[in-house]
Protein backbone atom coordinates (compact mmCIF):
# COMPACT_ATOMS: atom_id res chain seq x y z
CA UNK A 1 0.00 0.00 0.00
CA UNK A 2 1.23 3.72 -1.04
CA UNK A 3 1.39 5.85 2.50
CA UNK A 4 0.09 9.75 1.73
CA UNK A 5 3.28 11.08 1.08
CA UNK A 6 4.78 9.13 -1.50
CA UNK A 7 1.03 9.62 -3.25
CA UNK A 8 1.54 13.49 -2.86
CA UNK A 9 4.97 13.03 -4.36
CA UNK A 10 3.09 11.32 -7.37
CA UNK A 11 0.73 13.83 -7.51
CA UNK A 12 3.69 16.49 -7.89
CA UNK A 13 4.75 15.23 -10.64
CA UNK A 14 1.09 14.45 -12.14
CA UNK A 15 0.61 18.22 -11.73
CA UNK A 16 4.02 19.12 -13.79
CA UNK A 17 3.58 17.24 -16.22
CA UNK A 18 0.62 18.18 -17.14
CA UNK A 19 1.79 22.02 -16.65
CA UNK A 20 4.83 21.81 -18.63
CA UNK A 21 5.16 21.74 -22.47
CA UNK A 22 5.97 18.45 -23.69
CA UNK A 23 8.90 19.75 -25.58
CA UNK A 24 10.80 20.66 -22.24
CA UNK A 25 10.16 17.33 -20.01
CA UNK A 26 12.54 14.19 -20.18
CA UNK A 27 10.84 10.84 -22.17
CA UNK A 28 9.88 9.41 -19.31
CA UNK A 29 7.19 12.57 -18.17
CA UNK A 30 6.56 13.58 -21.71
CA UNK A 31 5.20 9.67 -21.56
CA UNK A 32 3.71 10.32 -18.59
CA UNK A 33 1.64 13.43 -19.64
CA UNK A 34 0.73 11.92 -22.84
CA UNK A 35 -0.99 9.02 -20.98
CA UNK A 36 -2.39 11.00 -18.18
CA UNK A 37 -4.05 13.27 -21.27
CA UNK A 38 -5.46 9.81 -22.94
CA UNK A 39 -7.41 8.79 -19.58
CA UNK A 40 -8.75 12.28 -18.96
CA UNK A 41 -10.05 12.07 -22.97
CA UNK A 42 -11.15 9.43 -21.91
CA UNK A 43 -12.72 9.80 -18.35
CA UNK A 44 -14.85 13.04 -19.72
CA UNK A 45 -15.95 11.38 -22.55
CA UNK A 46 -17.71 9.14 -20.21
CA UNK A 47 -18.98 12.14 -18.16
CA UNK A 48 -19.84 13.63 -21.58
CA UNK A 49 -21.92 10.43 -23.01
CA UNK A 50 -22.17 7.69 -20.21
CA UNK A 51 -23.84 5.40 -22.12
CA UNK A 52 -21.72 4.82 -25.03
CA UNK A 53 -19.05 2.24 -25.01
CA UNK A 54 -15.92 3.02 -23.38
CA UNK A 55 -12.98 4.52 -25.55
CA UNK A 56 -9.78 2.29 -26.14
CA UNK A 57 -7.19 4.21 -24.03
Amino acid sequence: MTDSSTLKSHLDLVEIALRMEPETLPPEMRELRENLLKLLNAFNARLVAPDTPKPEV
